[in-house]
């Protein structure tokens, strides 16, 4: 699901700007049908990589390595607080799932800015500087 973002009207005149380009899970159907699926099903031989994101940048290093479980967006917001973060869900060399997600937590919530504060306290960056 990642991809170079291109510009140009054709193939001919396209030129590789250079910059990745990140799904957005909860905008496709099929994405997130494939996504939850992932996570459901709880396969031991998957494995899902979480990221933080600043901006459109992905953050390195990863935040958690798990096997898919159901429930893993609470996990999410109970560890990190809300914000967008990139998952990459794979089985061994082989990339089943990779986007971005996003989770929000209401504004009296004690979880809420936990990403923001991880940015800080653990020097995290973005991977690619623009």
């Amino acid at each position: 699901m990642l991809g170079r973002l291109l510009k140009g009207t054709d193939r001919a005149s396209c030129t590789d700007t250079g910059d990745i380009a990140v799904a957005y899970i909860y905008s496709n159907d099929r994405l997130m049908e494939k996504y939850y699926g992932l996570l459901w099903e709880g396969d031991p031989r998957n494995t899902v990589y979480l990221y933080g994101m600043d901006g459109d940048e992905i953050l390195k290093p990863y935040l958690d390595k798990t096997p898919p479980f159901d429930g893993f967006e609470d996990y999410i917001l109970d560890h990190f607080g809300d914000g967008h973060f990139f998952v990459m869900i794979r089985r061994g060399k082989k990339m089943l799932l990779s986007g971005e997600i996003g989770l929000l937590l209401p504004p009296n919530d004690p979880r809420k800015g936990k990403a923001h504060d991880r940015v800080h306290r653990y020097g995290l960056r973005p991977t690619v500087k623009k």
